[in-house]
């Protein structure tokens, strides 16, 4: 097995030989030093020790058919999503990469150093900005002229003994060099395929790189990370294509990059959560064992005095059937009414206080999909809380129960009220928290009631959620100062400070690659390099 020793002290990383030319531009910035070529252009972000930190590509020809592997370039595409049981396939229409040849007119003004991008005809095809927020960070914005330019890519060395870990719940690889990684919410699929392409059965089998969690951070063994904001779809190319030569690629008009510095890998990693923000301390029960059980509340009972009586260590009851369950042709299926299902848990708030006196936590479980005749259905579309199309009426798809599903509009303040206050009631009926399970599904098509692009709030869904579900639990706590807490599957940048615990989702039971136990460890070394601490699964 080979061994990556990330706090090993790393090699002095010179990219310019004594005989290349001076930079045109030289600055220091929050503690960091960016440098600037013009023509052809190149960019170096080095810390003060002189170890590169950012080694940017040189400006050079395009090669055809191929990924944009120079300093950067900008193109417009369109992108088609074809969806299926909340996987995602983006099928563009592309025109050709424009590539940036000279970085003109590099200046030193407020604290921060600009520089215009131009194409090999002269043409200004762009501006650049680079400043520092803080010590040990630089901010690289790029901007395309045109608003018609609506990708943008942005090149870099690979030196031959780099690593790249990172980019979130990522399943299959903690090494992610030599591999092409996309970034998009959706559902994990049932199994891995090795690679990412769309073959076969691909809205119900996962690609390599298909997970709930991809977040856009990296870190690299120079050391470095590298933070790229956005909300929208992205692509990490870790010299996939070239083994000394990999870029990042945004679908938007303009490319954000964060540049962390430090003496080592934890200095690096508590910038980058300075940045993204970090979550509160879980409560204690968070870390002990915890236990599923379903089937109704003289189950639920048998269960948890079990548990005791054999001194078998557990701090949770969940019991996700709460809202209901029944025997399907395959297997036992939760019901996706919103409300307690009296028949099943007749007397929920006392079976919540005999599991409150055995010492347990009793969570339960929601999400945000609206299922045809589920006992809210009429109420959101009454309240107008749905997602809609552009006719206005309710946006449905074929959902996790084959039937007529819509989701929550987390853009309408009215239809996040309506949501936490169905949630309440579990909370006063004896809930300590639950599972807040998907947030992956959102259309790229739909209408939404902020008038946003539902393609730039795809990735934002879950953190809205997550959001909802972090403020009705402190809400809450605020009242009566009972200990609770959520756990989710799905989340972006801004997830960081809202999750109390992530898990892993839904794993095949055996010890495959991909989607069995290995998976699991990855994805929790991932997770937790891009800020989630707490994890934990199946």
């Amino acid at each position: 097995m080979r061994r990556i020793d990330f706090l090993a002290p790393s090699l002095l990383l010179l990219s310019c030989s004594p005989s290349s030319p001076r930079p045109d531009l030289e600055a220091e910035l929050g503690g960091l030093t960016l440098r600037l070529w013009s023509s052809p252009a190149r960019i170096e972000i080095a810390d003060p020790d002189g170890r590169v930190l950012f080694d940017g590509l040189p400006a050079g020809p395009l090669e055809p058919d191929n990924p944009p592997l120079v300093a950067a370039a900008v193109r417009h595409a369109d992108a088609e999503w074809e969806t299926g049981f909340g996987t995602f396939r983006p099928v563009e229409t592309a025109g050709p990469w424009t590539a940036v040849e000279r970085f003109a007119h590099p200046r030193e003004e407020s604290g921060a150093v600009r520089f215009d991008l131009l194409a090999a005809d002269g043409a200004t095809i762009g501006s650049a900005e680079a400043s520092s927020p803080a010590t040990g960070e630089i901010l690289l914005a790029l901007r395309a002229a045109d608003p018609d330019h609506n990708r943008i890519s942005l090149g870099f060395a690979c030196t031959p003994d780099e690593h790249f870990l990172g980019m979130g719940g990522q399943s299959w690889d903690v090494d992610h060099r030599g591999r092409s990684v996309p970034l998009w919410v959706q559902e994990d699929g049932i199994g891995k395929d090795e690679t990412d392409d769309y073959e076969g059965l691909w809205y119900v089998v996962g690609r390599r790189h298909q997970t709930h969690t991809p977040i856009p951070i990296a870190l690299s063994s120079r050391p470095n990370a590298l933070l790229l904001e956005t909300s929208r779809y992205a692509i990490f190319d870790f010299c996939s294509e070239d083994p000394a030569r990999g870029r990042i690629e945004a679908w938007e008009p303009e490319l954000r990059l964060r540049v962390f510095a430090g003496a080592d890998i934890p200095e690096i990693l508590r910038r980058v959560s300075d940045r993204v923000g970090r979550p509160d301390l879980p409560p204690a029960f968070a870390f002990a064992p915890w236990l599923d059980a379903l089937f109704g509340s003289d189950n639920v009972r048998r269960v948890a005095q079990k548990l005791r009586d054999l001194h078998i260590p557990s701090s949770v009851i969940w019991t996700e059937d709460w809202r209901g369950g029944n025997d399907g042709p395959s297997a036992y299926a939760l019901d996706e009414d919103w409300r307690l299902d009296r028949d099943l848990y007749p007397d929920f708030e006392s079976l919540a206080d005999d599991l409150h006196a055995l010492g347990f936590k009793f969570l339960t479980y929601n999400n945000t999909f609206v299922v045809r005749d589920a006992d809210v259905w009429n109420e959101v579309l009454a309240g107008d809380y749905a997602i809609r199309t552009p006719a206005g009426d309710p946006y449905t798809f074929l959902g996790v129960t084959f039937l007529d599903t819509t989701l929550i509009d987390l853009s309408n303040p009215d239809a996040v009220a309506f949501t936490k206050n169905v949630y309440r009631e579990g909370l006063l009926q004896g809930a300590d928290g639950w599972m807040a399970d998907y947030g992956e599904w959102l259309p790229t098509d739909c209408v939404l009631h902020s008038g946003e692009d539902p393609e730039a709030a795809h990735n934002l869904y879950p953190v809205e959620f997550q959001r909802l579900n972090r403020d009705l639990l402190a809400e809450q706590h605020a009242l009566d100062g009972v200990e609770r807490l959520f756990f989710a599957r799905s989340g972006w940048l801004g997830s960081q400070p809202l999750v109390s615990v992530f898990w892993a989702g839904d794993q095949q039971t055996d010890f495959s690659p991909g989607d069995g136990l290995p998976s699991v460890i990855p994805m929790g070394i991932g997770l937790g390099i891009a800020g989630f601490p707490y994890f934990a699964h199946d």
